[in-house]
Protein backbone atom coordinates (compact mmCIF):
# COMPACT_ATOMS: atom_id res chain seq x y z
CA UNK A 1 0.00 0.00 0.00
CA UNK A 2 1.66 3.34 -0.81
CA UNK A 3 2.17 5.80 2.01
CA UNK A 4 1.17 9.16 0.93
CA UNK A 5 3.87 11.55 1.63
CA UNK A 6 3.17 14.97 3.83
CA UNK A 7 4.14 16.93 1.24
CA UNK A 8 1.64 15.42 -1.15
CA UNK A 9 -1.33 15.33 1.70
CA UNK A 10 -0.51 19.02 2.60
CA UNK A 11 -1.44 19.61 -1.31
CA UNK A 12 -4.62 17.95 -1.04
CA UNK A 13 -5.29 19.55 2.31
CA UNK A 14 -4.66 22.46 0.75
CA UNK A 15 -7.15 22.00 -2.33
CA UNK A 16 -9.91 20.92 -0.31
CA UNK A 17 -9.58 23.80 1.31
CA UNK A 18 -9.80 26.06 -1.27
CA UNK A 19 -12.35 24.29 -3.14
CA UNK A 20 -15.08 23.91 0.08
CA UNK A 21 -15.04 28.12 0.51
CA UNK A 22 -15.54 28.50 -3.28
CA UNK A 23 -18.41 26.10 -3.43
CA UNK A 24 -19.73 27.43 -0.45
CA UNK A 25 -19.20 31.43 -2.14
CA UNK A 26 -20.54 29.91 -5.03
CA UNK A 27 -23.95 28.48 -3.28
CA UNK A 28 -24.05 31.66 -1.01
CA UNK A 29 -23.45 34.75 -3.39
CA UNK A 30 -26.97 35.20 -4.35
CA UNK A 31 -28.02 36.51 -0.84
CA UNK A 32 -25.24 39.64 -1.43
CA UNK A 33 -23.63 39.62 2.27
CA UNK A 34 -20.31 40.91 2.37
CA UNK A 35 -19.98 38.75 5.03
CA UNK A 36 -20.30 35.50 3.15
CA UNK A 37 -17.79 36.99 0.70
CA UNK A 38 -15.23 37.89 3.38
CA UNK A 39 -15.63 34.58 5.18
CA UNK A 40 -15.42 32.45 1.85
CA UNK A 41 -12.26 34.79 1.32
CA UNK A 42 -10.40 33.80 3.82
CA UNK A 43 -10.96 30.20 3.60
CA UNK A 44 -9.70 30.29 0.31
CA UNK A 45 -6.47 32.24 1.67
CA UNK A 46 -5.59 29.47 4.26
CA UNK A 47 -6.39 26.52 1.88
CA UNK A 48 -3.74 28.65 -0.68
CA UNK A 49 -1.32 28.89 2.46
CA UNK A 50 -1.93 25.16 3.12
CA UNK A 51 -1.06 24.62 -0.37
CA UNK A 52 2.28 26.84 -0.24
CA UNK A 53 3.62 24.67 2.68
CA UNK A 54 2.80 21.61 0.34
CA UNK A 55 5.17 22.63 -2.76
CA UNK A 56 7.52 24.20 -0.32
CA UNK A 57 10.26 22.56 -2.11
CA UNK A 58 9.02 23.83 -5.28
CA UNK A 59 10.39 27.79 -4.40
CA UNK A 60 13.18 28.35 -1.88
CA UNK A 61 11.94 28.17 1.60
CA UNK A 62 12.09 31.98 2.92
CA UNK A 63 10.14 32.49 0.17
CA UNK A 64 7.41 29.75 1.05
CA UNK A 65 7.15 30.48 4.58
CA UNK A 66 6.60 33.74 3.71
CA UNK A 67 4.18 33.90 1.26
CA UNK A 68 2.57 31.10 3.65
CA UNK A 69 2.46 33.02 6.67
CA UNK A 70 1.14 36.27 4.68
CA UNK A 71 -1.69 33.34 3.36
CA UNK A 72 -2.69 32.34 6.59
CA UNK A 73 -2.34 35.75 8.17
CA UNK A 74 -4.82 37.28 5.29
CA UNK A 75 -7.43 34.53 5.58
CA UNK A 76 -7.52 35.14 9.72
CA UNK A 77 -7.94 38.80 9.22
CA UNK A 78 -10.68 38.17 6.22
CA UNK A 79 -12.18 36.15 8.56
CA UNK A 80 -12.53 38.17 11.39
CA UNK A 81 -13.84 41.37 9.27
CA UNK A 82 -16.43 38.95 7.92
CA UNK A 83 -17.18 38.28 11.80
CA UNK A 84 -17.15 42.13 12.87
CA UNK A 85 -19.88 43.10 9.89
CA UNK A 86 -21.82 39.28 10.91
CA UNK A 87 -22.08 41.05 14.38
CA UNK A 88 -22.99 44.68 13.76
CA UNK A 89 -26.30 43.30 11.68
CA UNK A 90 -29.54 44.12 13.92
CA UNK A 91 -31.50 40.64 15.20
CA UNK A 92 -33.96 38.98 12.88
CA UNK A 93 -37.81 39.01 14.29
CA UNK A 94 -38.62 35.34 14.11
CA UNK A 95 -41.10 34.59 11.07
Amino acid sequence: MPVLHFPTALLIIGLLFIMMPAFAWLVLSTRGSKAVTLFCAGGMALGAGISMLGMRNALPLWMTYALANFLFMLGILLRIQAFLIEVDKPWRAPT
